[in-house]
């Protein structure tokens, strides 16, 4: 994996842990921010040319 890659994913994990921080158990006051972080994955995933794999159950 290309160092900018892995810049990529870690953008990405900082995201994500800043989102998870934002979060409350009411899903309705969520959904803006959690589509507002689906954007973001996809267009830092299309724009880094990112893969992403699916882990196999055990």
């Amino acid at each position: 994996m290309s160092n900018s890659n892995r810049h990529g994913f870690d953008d990405i994990k900082e995201v994500i842990l800043k989102s998870y921080i934002r979060l409350d158990l009411s899903y309705n006051d969520n959904v803006p921010l959690i589509n507002r972080l689906v954007n973001y994955i996809y267009f830092i995933s299309y724009t880094e040319k990112l893969h992403f794999h699916k882990m196999k159950k055990k």
